[in-house]
């Protein structure tokens, strides 16, 4: 995907990419309140399914997107297909804590963001790489302040599916 430099400016994909940190670290603070919420609403298992939607949407769209480009070819279509299928199984194993599930769209879309806005000056593989430790980086400062923050804890689980989430978006992206 590298044939393909984000349309927008560069100051506007790292404002993208900001953003979307910045809303990550807002909901620190609110996330009790809103699993509260949601649970007493929907139910605990609304994070499991409402992210796995997300992921079944978002291959949907990916496939769509590749076809019109008219680059689809199987070996992509099958990429996209099996890093959903991972994305997919991970949420499900995450049943016992569903919220955590909603750290795979956090990070897999962060990661993404940050890979196009570091596209506009890094044109070789390594871009993937750099892409991930910044995203990474991002998910330690939040657990960070997690840890600041008064009833949330500051978990490694958070710390393994952060990396995760991010690597799989890389990996749907290249």
């Amino acid at each position: 995907m590298l044939d393909y430099p984000p349309t927008e400016n560069e100051r506007r994909s790292w404002l993208y990419a900001g953003l979307w940190s910045l809303l990550i670290f807002l909901t620190v603070p609110l996330a009790r309140a809103i699993q509260a919420y949601i649970s007493a609403h929907w139910g605990r298992n609304f994070f499991l399914y409402g992210v796995i939607a997300i992921i079944v949407l978002v291959l949907i769209a990916s496939l769509l997107l590749l076809n019109r480009k008219r680059t689809a070819t199987a070996m992509n279509q099958f990429w996209l297909i099996s890093i959903a299928t991972v994305f997919i199984v991970s949420t499900i194993q995450l049943r016992s804590n569903p919220e955590e599930a909603v750290h795979f769209v956090q990070y897999g879309v962060l990661s993404i963001l940050v890979y196009r806005a570091l596209t506009h000056r890094i044109t070789d593989y390594g871009v993937y790489f750099v892409a991930l430790l910044i995203t990474i980086t991002v998910g330690i400062l939040d657990e960070a302040l997690q840890w600041l923050t008064r009833e949330r804890v500051w978990g490694l689980k958070d710390i393994r599916v952060k990396p995760t989430a991010a690597a799989l978006g890389l990996l749907g992206r290249a």
